[in-house]
């Protein structure tokens, strides 16, 4: 019978450093006027990083890095280079190689940043906040001697078990707390009328002459959240929308 090959583990460090070389390599041969493939390849870079498994607006990813571990540099650098995208894509008709050109190399930039070729990420993850700290770290195997000296020691234990004296347990007699009522949580009355500006907006996107497809995921990510906001209406939720709204609205 054929012993089994080892499978090689494979971190979550490994992985991104894999990405970043195969982005790079992917953006040396793409020609500066392919903005949409550029967009693409980007993207894909920063939908990976982020755990961002589907299709994506950028209003989705700016959310996602503002709740990220990373530090405020690195996340006002990745939002402003977004923002500088998507004011492209709405007031371009014809994007040239002079706006892709400083783009690509905002994102090379970020990209070193975020996945140093060498050395730890907690450069860009601060110790404390390191939530995939487990996950990025090899799993080292115990050499075959300790492995083996961990095994004897645990029968010896388990021999010695035997001749101690059984022990009397005690069963301790259950207290009994006071039952408080819970309180019903107090019913917040959704606010109707940002329905009402959304619906504006959308009106507005529908006599643009040259509709922008990406402007057009955007208005549907919010008609999402605000469905999502009618059956449980809060307080932060309404915020977000709000704003979202308010960046729609400053584009068309």
């Amino acid at each position: 019978m054929d012993k089994k090959e080892d499978v090689p583990i494979i971190n979550r460090e490994d992985l991104l450093r894999n990405l970043r070389d195969m982005t790079e390599i992917s953006l040396s041969h793409m020609p500066l006027d392919q903005f949409d493939e550029t967009i693409k390849i980007l993207k894909a870079f920063l939908g990976e990083f982020f755990g961002i498994q589907n299709e994506y607006t950028f209003g989705e990813l700016q959310d996602k890095v503002d709740t990220s571990p990373i530090n405020d540099q690195i996340k006002e650098q990745v939002i402003s280079l977004t923002n500088r995208i998507n004011k492209t894509l709405y007031t371009k008709n014809e994007i040239k190689e002079k706006e892709t050109q400083p783009i690509r190399e905002e994102f090379e930039e970020i990209m070193k940043i975020l996945v140093p070729q060498k050395g730890n990420f907690t450069t860009v993850i601060p110790e404390e906040k390191f939530a995939l700290k487990k996950i990025f770290h090899k799993k080292e195997e115990l050499p075959a001697e300790k492995r083996d000296m961990l095994v004897a020691n645990a029968k010896e234990e388990s021999i010695h078990e035997v001749d101690k004296p059984k022990e009397t347990i005690v069963e301790e007699k259950p207290s009994f707390k006071a039952i408080v009522p819970e309180e019903k949580p107090t019913f917040i009355k959704p606010d109707r009328e940002l329905g009402k500006d959304i619906e504006k907006i959308k009106t507005s996107f529908s006599k643009l002459e040259n509709p922008n497809q990406f402007l057009e995921l955007e208005i549907k990510s919010l008609e999402s959240s605000y469905k999502i906001y009618l059956a449980n209406p809060n307080e932060e939720q309404k915020a977000k929308i709000k704003l979202k709204i308010k960046k729609l609205n400053s584009r068309l």
